[in-house]
């Protein structure tokens, strides 16, 4: 009895380090992530903040927050579109390549240990995609497949990802032509009927635009496409390692947490967000104080800034493969598999990364450099932050000035 009780407090303590490591993780995510955005969020303020304290004032509050909402969409609307274009390739690459998925059958008993793998994780095979592909070069990983519009947007969409570089140099020759023969197509351009040409254009692409960024939303950023590709080959090993069932609990976490799909954001948004972070600073390099202070406070914010977005940036799939690896060792014998495994990878191929991979599990020193790296980047951006507020609601009251 007393070894039970034994394993009994064992796991209840594994138990409890496990909660406390998700749930600092889960934390950590939000963080880094809120640290990205930060950018995202200060440009409505400098914008007012602009136009208010440096230009012709507009005495409408409604008329100021509706400026600032549409100042703040601008961003987003830039990284939608460039992560749609994104979507849209892959897409299509995903139904008009080579490779062949098949979807797993679950009523195959060759399927049955994979089938128990995701049981135990609490997650419904039935609701959760799976797809087998035969090629022994593929490996076991979690993907997000990108779904395309219904109907005539979703076949336009198609239409213009092999031709995409022919467009592109289309609209180069057509804008550098433009540029040259400015002086003989004026005539033409600078007329009233051009003009409300060009205005009747832009309405009547509004609808579909919305209709299908929406749609492109609710289906890959809602409710994106999230699925665990099984090679044929891994299945022997599936139905005999445990270490190979702890690598695909490893992915379901990936896939339950949706991370394949944020992972499309995260390689757009932190460079929109660094070239945001001048923009924001824009408060500070329009001071009318002493040139030397300004320009330290201007470096300093983009300093700050830049280099926290940047960090963030690089530590969320760190956080990502942490949680997976926390939530796919569920007691002492798949953590010493786990460890086992990325023991493999580091002797093949060393990385500080599969070294802090196998800190978290088990419990090494460098957890603690860790902490302090997720730490750095949220203070320095509340540096950042606090600066770019602290001088937009001076320059709003009227205690500082600036020249514009």
């Amino acid at each position: 009895m007393g070894t039970v009780d034994d394993r009994a407090v064992a796991g209840a303590s594994f138990a409890s380090y496990r909660s406390r490591q998700l749930h600092s993780l889960s934390r950590a995510h939000r963080a880094l992530w809120a640290v990205i955005l930060a950018p995202f969020a200060l440009f409505p303020l400098v914008v007012v903040t602009i136009g208010q304290a440096g230009g012709d004032p507009v005495s409408n509050p409604i008329a100021i927050v509706l400026y600032g909402l549409a100042a703040g969409c601008l961003p987003f609307a830039v990284v939608l579109i460039m992560v749609m274009q994104v979507w849209a390739r892959r897409s299509y690459d995903h139904r008009h390549g080579g490779m062949k998925y098949r979807p797993v059958d679950w009523s195959d008993s060759a399927w049955e240990r994979v089938r128990a793998a995701f049981v135990s994780a609490g997650l419904d095979p039935d609701r959760l995609r799976a797809v087998s592909v035969w090629d022994q070069r593929a490996n076991l990983r979690a993907r997000h497949i990108p779904r395309p519009t219904p109907g005539r947007l979703g076949r336009l969409a198609d239409w213009t990802v092999p031709r995409n570089n022919l467009l592109y140099i289309a609209g180069a020759v057509s804008g550098i032509a433009a540029a040259v023969f400015q002086n003989d197509i004026s005539e033409f351009t600078d007329t009233p009927v051009f003009m409300v040409f060009i205005a009747c254009a832009l309405v009547a692409m509004v609808p579909f635009a919305w209709r299908h960024g929406s749609r492109q939303v609710r289906l890959n950023l809602r409710d994106p496409d999230n699925i665990v590709i099984i090679p044929s080959h891994w299945r022997p090993q599936l139905r005999r390692e445990p270490k190979a069932t702890v690598r695909l609990l490893h992915e379901i976490s990936h896939v339950r947490h949706g991370d394949p799909g944020m992972r499309r954001l995260l390689a757009v948004c932190p460079g929109i967000g660094q070239f945001l972070v001048f923009v924001d600073a824009a408060t500070v390099s329009s001071l009318t104080v002493n040139a030397g202070v300004v320009a330290a406070g201007f470096v300093a914010t983009v300093t700050w800034g830049i280099l926290s977005v940047r960090r963030a940036a690089r530590l969320i799939p760190l956080v990502h493969e942490l949680r997976a690896d926390t939530e796919a060792c569920r007691d002492a014998e798949t953590t010493a598999h786990m460890v086992a495994f990325l023991q493999e990878l580091q002797a093949r191929n060393s990385s500080e990364e599969k070294a802090l991979r196998l800190a978290s599990l088990t419990n090494g020193p460098q957890i603690r450099a860790l902490r302090r790296r997720l730490v750095v980047p949220v203070a320095m951006m509340a540096g950042c932050v606090l600066t770019v507020i602290s001088t937009a609601v001076g320059e709003l009251t009227g205690v500082l000035t600036i020249s514009v």
